[in-house]
């Protein structure tokens, strides 16, 4: 397989010409940039919306490295798909959960054909169950490690 090797900061890198797509912080995972770069991701996961993590990681890269060629949706596949650390997992996971719980609490009440406001006890159900599916996440972890307070 034919490789372009190209320097940054005294390390080595290869790059695929094949046209196969890489993860340019999967691939650069133990240079100093993409060690910060993580940690900032794993950090700012369970305190910042997931948009804003992404444009900063993408700004930083882009300014850094403007040839390395990650846009935005690289980073947030990154994150999405690559980072398997728990912390960031937990993050998402929660996130998801709580804008699910959102989107069935609204659906609890509703009305009856005479007008009446009545209780939709499948999606109070669904709302519980997704409450306590919340509530066990938060129990389940050491709060201090998951980073889900402000230090």
């Amino acid at each position: 397989m034919d490789e372009d090797i190209f320097i940054i900061d005294d390390a080595t890198h290869h790059m695929s010409t094949s046209g196969d797509s890489v993860c340019w912080l999967c691939d650069h995972y133990n240079h100093r940039d993409a060690v910060i770069v993580n940690k900032f991701i794993v950090e700012s996961m369970p305190k910042m919306q997931l948009d804003i993590i992404v444009r900063q990681v993408y700004q930083y890269i882009a300014r850094k490295f403007p040839n390395a060629g990650l846009c935005e949706n690289g980073v947030r596949e990154h994150i999405h798909q690559h980072l398997l650390i728990p912390q960031v997992k937990v993050a998402e996971l929660l996130r998801d959960l709580i804008s699910v719980s959102g989107e069935l609490r609204v659906k609890v009440m509703t009305s009856d054909d005479n007008g009446n406001t009545v209780v939709d006890r499948h999606n109070m159900d669904l709302y519980l169950k997704v409450v306590s599916q919340i509530m066990q996440i938060y129990k389940a972890g050491d709060n201090s490690r998951m980073l889900f307070q402000d230090n």
